[in-house]
């Protein structure tokens, strides 16, 4: 017996070693997760064919770098080439139906893993796995222009690459290559294409209406873009079918939130002021969640998800056209049959079947981005050499060469849980912002020495993701904060101003007045470039557990539980619900250094990481409009908003990785 237990557990270190890097901080880099770990999890599997119509889309947006997938998270973790492999069954299952497919993507490619932020620029590598991708219709996000010299790479490198299918309507760029003196677009202003079985299809690609817009570009507003001739001129056009309107702009607009000015359904309604009769379908992102919205009963909107977790899927037949040669609703697997009619306004005597009588019908699910969800979907579950195809394999090892030229498999510590933004309370151990106030308290330091008391502040927005439980590798350093921001310091402001920082940061004083009002700051929290987007997980989140089926306690790994205009069925994967908690907007770190008899400070520091300098400094002129504050560096270049983890991880974490566990699911 005792050596049956020696043997397990020498079985168990294999493992372990084999599916997380097997090396010490100070040493070189071992191979990546293994893409297949904990295959032996049963309950992320999908129990339902998808439905299968006159013309059907893949859906992925918001990649944010994640092409290697979530390797320490069960839900999600397929990698790009496991991706690629899906792609190129489902289309040789669409020409067996005789049905259409096309593969769509929405931009935001980089900021959020190691894997596109290691390099400058960043995705100089993820870019080419990216264009190893067979996409029917793309378009720009507002990370491929937030970074100086990105618009116009974005503009030679993909937009050229592939062509016309590179939609940008409204975003142009100062293309350096050529002696021209007026911006012109990034991609094509439109994409017009027939599909194999002979849909005549009408494209656009509309970037929200980002204001201001990114160094060396320009964005047409929509409103203006609308009105454009070469707009009204292709919308004219006679020999359309279906209208999509590809975009970086959410489903939904949110009048409450400063960053969703979406403006896909005023296109969408502009359209078909024009041509009533063509439905308009509509593909969205930006905001991080799953939710599909109806329109009006000729037009719908899917948004699929963030990060390499979800697989948009949208299934629509009844499309008029005098050119199709396909079949309406293909023989052997489930069809449309939902009128564009949100569940929320039928009468108790209608089902989403009888709800209208349009020929149009939709079917739309929301795929965990993992092995066994696209196993299951080509008929391949538990056959590896027959879902595997040559052109994903080859994306997977290319995965695995960046990974090791890179270093990203670093090890410099084991996290002993994993950390929230909002699945928990903020200042409960699990939650992440908890964790960056005691790192925040501990590695920021002054090179001249840890004496003086201090504040020390950072915002929600530099992170963006969760922290999962087991080894804390570099890579994981870009997964929580992608940015490099230093800290700033504020030296010597007095005990009483200092504390009332933290309430201040959001409240405007008004020039000549004393009092405090609740109007915002003009500075937000983004750069010129509105790279810091507020995408750090609390709309993500809020919408994984909205709304969600009650599922049984224990069966179901937390997850997606998404409910949208048709209801609560589009999971692919049924979840059990995440909690939400809302995040604090500002975290506050606090060192104070009592003196010999006990005594408060005087003054402290205030640092601050450099991002928040103009709140922080017009915080301490309303709190003392008659002090003079001289700002400086506070850390070295070593020290940044990046870093601060990998550092915390490296000293407080230093289990060994042999003993090093991996959790599942985090929620």
């Amino acid at each position: 017996m005792a050596f049956l237990f020696s043997l397990l557990r020498l079985c168990l270190l294999y493992l372990i070693c084999h599916t997380v890097a097997c090396v010490p901080a100070n040493q070189k880099d071992d191979k990546r997760l293994s893409r297949r770990m904990q295959l032996d999890a049963q309950d992320v599997l999908p129990k339902r064919q998808l439905e299968w119509g006159q013309i059907n889309f893949i859906h992925t947006t918001d990649l944010h770098g994640w092409y290697e997938g979530h390797m320490k998270e069960r839900n999600y973790r397929a990698d790009w080439g496991d991706f690629i492999s899906f792609i190129q069954h489902m289309r040789d299952r669409a020409r067996q139906l005789n049905v259409d497919l096309l593969v769509v993507d929405i931009g935001d490619l980089h900021d959020g893993a190691g894997l596109s932020d290691v390099t400058k620029p960043d995705g100089l590598a993820t870019d080419e796995l990216f264009k190893m991708t067979d996409f029917d219709l793309l378009t720009v996000g507002n990370h491929e222009l937030v970074d100086a010299g990105l618009p116009n790479a974005t503009h030679m490198n993909l937009a050229k690459h592939f062509g016309d299918k590179y939609i940008t309507s409204n975003v142009y760029v100062n293309d350096t290559s050529i002696n021209e003196t007026d911006p012109v677009p990034i991609g094509s202003l439109f994409h017009k294409l027939t599909t194999p079985n002979g849909l005549r299809i009408m494209a656009f690609g509309v970037l929200f209406d980002m204001n201001p817009p990114a160094k060396d570009t320009q964005i047409h507003l929509a409103k203006d873009m609308v009105n454009e001739d070469w707009f009204k001129n292709a919308v004219d056009q006679s020999d359309i079918d279906l209208f999509v309107l590809i975009g970086h702009n959410p489903a939904r607009l949110d009048i409450t939130n400063h960053d969703n000015n979406s403006t896909l359904k005023f296109i969408t309604e502009t359209i078909q002021k024009s041509r009533p009769d063509i439905p308009v379908q509509v593909f969205s992102s930006h905001s991080h969640i799953r939710d599909f919205m109806v329109y009006n009963e000729n037009s719908t909107a899917l948004q699929s998800g963030k990060y390499g977790d979800t697989v948009g899927w949208l299934a629509m037949t009844g499309i008029k056209s005098s050119t199709y040669k396909g079949v309406m609703n293909p023989a052997g697997v489930p069809n449309p049959r939902r009128p564009a009619k949100p569940v929320s306004s039928m009468s108790m005597n209608e089902t989403s079947e009888t709800a209208d009588t349009s020929s149009l019908k939709y079917a739309r699910r929301y795929l965990d981005f993992n092995r066994q969800t696209f196993q299951f979907h080509t008929n391949t579950s538990g056959d590896d050499t027959a879902f595997d195809t040559t052109d994903g394999l080859g994306v997977s090892k290319k995965i695995t060469e960046l990974r090791t030229k890179y270093h990203l498999t670093q090890y410099f510590g084991c996290a002993p849980r994993s950390y929230c933004i909002s699945c928990r309370p903020h200042d409960d151990e699990g939650n992440i912002y908890n964790l960056v106030r005691k790192a925040l308290e501990k590695i920021v330091v002054s090179p001249t020495g840890n004496t003086t008391s201090r504040l020390i502040f950072a915002n929600r927005n530099g992170i963006r993701y969760d922290l999962a439980q087991g080894p804390f590798m570099r890579d994981d350093s870009y997964i929580v904060c992608p940015f490099t921001d230093g800290f700033r310091v504020v030296h010597n402001v007095s005990s009483e101003h200092a504390s009332k920082i933290l309430g201040s940061l959001d409240i405007k004083c008004p020039s000549g007045k004393g009092e405090m009002t609740s109007e915002s700051l003009p500075v937000d929290d983004k750069d010129e470039n509105g790279s810091w987007d507020d995408l750090s997980g609390s709309t993500d989140q809020k919408v994984l557990s909205r709304r969600g089926v009650q599922d049984p306690v224990g069966m179901l790994t937390p997850g997606y539980t998404t409910s949208d205009d048709f209801g609560t069925d589009g999971d692919d994967t049924q979840h059990s619900t995440i909690p939400h908690y809302e995040p604090p907007a500002y975290v506050q770190g606090n060192v104070t250094i009592l003196s010999g008899a006990g005594q408060v400070p005087e003054h402290y520091d205030v640092v601050y990481i450099k991002h928040m300098e103009p709140k922080v400094l017009a915080a301490l002129k309303c709190l003392d409009k008659t002090q003079e504050y001289k700002v400086d560096d506070y850390t070295d270049a070593t020290i940044n908003t990046n870093t601060l983890l990998q550092l915390y991880a490296q000293k407080y974490w230093n289990q060994p990785l042999q003993s090093c566990a991996v959790g599942g699911a985090i929620g």
